[in-house]
Order: structure tokens, then C-alpha cells, then sequence
């Protein structure tokens, strides 16, 4: 608390906030607690709204994990299996952001991060960009 460039990054004042960095295969997910100001829990928002953004967590067992989320105080939206065997679940946090589940049915799914060409692809291409930007 009390921190001006907290303040002035998040546009707001008096920002109170506990973050964590979480780092996950080729990238880091940022998580902020605000305990000022105060977020209020509003109502459930419906996965098809537009303009709602969502982080999504690539997992082995979805209902397993779905049901892990809702004892920690997660709000359950639906657990989907399309017809190539892909589950996807859908939640939101007290806060009502959203978190996606997806396990994928195949082991060589192209979209699973166990097939990405390379886990540090964001360092590469930071990489190149600043050797070209020096040229």
C-alpha cells in the first residue's frame, strides 16, 4: 500500500495490491490481489459476451481440475466435449473473470502447448526484433 507507481500504472489511487508471478511453460501469468480498491463479486457473465477476456489453462483431466477450482470458490459455467474428444470448461473467479480448462484428446493436437516448436518462442522473437531494430 501506499506505492505512487502502483498508483500511477493502474490508474487508480490508494492501490493496496498482492501480485505473483507464475511462470508457465514459455511465458509468466501475472495474478493481482486488490484489497484496495475493493472488487465486488458481480453476477455470473455468460461466455458468449463480447468484449469479456479470459485465461485459459491447458490441463489433463478437466473435470478433475474443474471440480479442484470450484472448492477453492470458483463458479462452475459448463464442461464441454467436442466430437474430436477436445473437453473444455468454463469458470469464473469470485471476481467474475473468466478461466478456461481445455484438455486435448489427442497427444499431436497442434494447439497443445506439449507441441509448441519451442517454449521459449517470446524470448526468440524479442530477440530478433531487437537485432533488427539495431540494424
Amino acid at each position: 500500500a501506499g506505492v505512487p507507481a502502483f498508483d500511477a500504472v493502474m490508474a487508480l489511487d490508494d492501490v493496496d495490491v498482492t501480485m505473483t508471478w507464475v511462470p508457465a511453460a514459455n511465458a509468466n501469468v501475472e495474478l493481482l490481489q486488490f484489497h484496495n480498491p475493493s472488487t465486488s463479486s458481480p453476477e455470473f457473465r455468460s461466455f458468449a459476451a463480447s468484449g469479456v477476456g479470459h485465461i485459459c489453462f491447458e490441463v489433463d483431466d478437466v473435470a478433475a481440475e474443474a471440480a479442484r477450482a470450484v472448492i477453492a470458490g470458483m463458479r462452475l459455467g459448463d464442461v464441454v466435449t467436442a466430437p474430436d474428444g477436445t473437453t473444455v470448461g468454463r469458470l469464473t473467479d469470485p471476481s467474475g473473470n473468466w478461466v478456461e480448462l481445455v484438455s486435448f484428446s489427442r497427444p499431436d493436437d497442434p494447439l497443445s502447448l506439449l507441441n509448441v516448436e519451442s517454449f521459449n518462442l517470446y524470448r526468440e522473437m524479442d530477440a530478433l526484433l531487437a537485432e533488427r531494430s539495431a540494424q
